[in-house]
């Protein structure tokens, strides 16, 4: 037979057979592929990360039940905590920086299907992960067409980072319901939007930002008649509220409403401007670049490179640092260049999203985990999208892409802290 054509309109197609059932809905040909995809690199990465490393199994946790091996490093650093809140809840002060939501699902799906806590988990974010690519490819196509929106879903799912994706970690679960949100603000239907925008604040902190597209959507909609805005704007405005029951449960348990954030002092976080906070890291990246460029010149000409790179800073356990400062800059730069083609309301969310963890830089590394919090930031991806118009050029970015969430997700599997 005919050899499937596997590459139309900058994405991987499906067989012509496949495509001709009428129940299998064309739109989401780009979402499940790429998920696909995005499942069979982390799955392979991980299970030969675990096989070339043994040397790193103390540092990778044993969570138990069926799969283990590949669960140990998906449920590493933050996952743990995660896993830790789904089984005791906030036993723990620390405990409180992790908002509920998800480790309430992990918890409620273990307790149902008899899955350890780890496998709920990842069952829950990989799932997540596939709702959302579905969700944003619709929603991506209703304003910038069908070509933007497969080439968005495919740079989402194999962005460097995206490997949390299928951890346990909050990043699709995140991504689902601030896309679920907007998306059915922008359909009209303001009391599904509101139960979105619910669920996503009690997912992580800066889900109350998703209210900022959606109140662009609400006026687009209703316009400034205030009779016709007090109905959706209140449904938003209890929406948001929502943390608050989050703030009344530390209240009872700790004493303390504010716990979350007021317990970041113990992760090494501390309040900063954000122009303070580039500047410092704008010196961080002075004094691991530029400072010792001279003397590791010269140590490259004696062929001294492990020398170098001891001089340049450059060790496994100090990457996340970089990894920081090009993510953050990165990410400014493209919302800088593609913000006057992307929806006021997108870009703002995106810009809440980079600014907001500029406020709370962690000590040890004025950047450490913005790579992750940027990757839930969907805008970017549709001005990347936006930008690698030309088809060449957007397999390449993508290709490379994957190749580096492989070579990451390696360091992470390896107990090694990237973001």
């Amino acid at each position: 037979g005919q050899v499937p054509r596997l590459i139309r309109s900058g994405e991987l197609a499906l067989p012509r057979s496949r495509r001709s059932f009428r129940w299998w809905p064309g739109h989401l040909d780009a979402p499940v592929r790429a998920w696909l995809v995005h499942v069979l690199i982390v799955l392979t990465t991980v299970g030969i990360t675990e096989w070339l490393t043994p040397g790193r199994d103390h540092l990778r946790p044993r969570p138990g039940g069926l799969g283990e091996r590949l669960l140990g490093p998906l449920s590493i650093w933050d996952g743990a905590w995660y896993l830790r809140v789904a089984a005791e809840g906030y036993a723990e002060r620390q405990a409180a920086a992790f908002f509920p939501l998800y480790p309430l699902a992990i918890r409620y799906l273990s307790e149902l299907t008899g899955l350890s806590l780890a496998m709920a988990g990842v069952v829950i974010s990989n799932l997540a992960l596939l709702g959302a690519l579905m969700v944003l490819r619709r929603l991506v196509s209703a304003r910038y067409g069908a070509d933007v929106a497969d080439r968005t879903v495919w740079l989402l799912a194999l962005t460097p980072f995206g490997f949390f994706f299928s951890a346990v970690y909050t990043e699709s679960l995140f991504l689902l319901l601030s896309v679920a949100a907007l998306f059915l603000a922008r359909e009209g239907r303001w009391t599904a939007a509101a139960i979105a925008l619910m669920l996503v604040t009690l997912t992580r902190s800066a889900g109350v930002f998703v209210i900022v597209p959606m109140l662009f959507a609400l006026i687009e909609q209703r316009g400034f008649v205030i009779r016709r805005l007090v109905k959706p704007g209140v449904q938003l405005a209890a929406g948001a509220a929502a943390p608050l029951v989050f703030a009344w449960h530390l209240n009872r348990h700790w004493g303390d409403p504010l716990l979350m954030s007021s317990i970041q002092v113990e992760w090494s976080r501390a309040f900063a401007w954000p122009w303070t906070t580039l500047v410092n890291a704008l010196d961080e990246v002075r004094m691991h670049f530029l400072v010792p460029r001279a003397a590791c010149t010269e140590l490259i000409r004696d062929g001294q490179y492990g020398a170098c790179l001891d001089r340049m800073g450059w060790q496994w356990d100090t990457l996340s640092d970089d990894f920081g400062q090009i993510a953050t800059f990165g990410a400014i730069l493209l919302l800088i260049v593609a913000a006057r083609r992307l929806d006021p309301g997108e870009s703002l969310y995106a810009a809440l999203l980079i600014i907001f963890p500029l406020f709370n830089p962690m000590s040890l590394g004025m950047l450490i985990s913005m790579p992750r919090y940027v990757t839930v930031a969907w805008p970017l991806f549709v001005a990347l999208a936006l930008l690698l118009e030309r088809r060449r050029l957007y397999l390449a970015t993508l290709t490379v892409s994957a190749t580096l969430m492989a070579l990451l997700l390696a360091l992470h599997a390896s107990a090694y802290f990237v973001s």
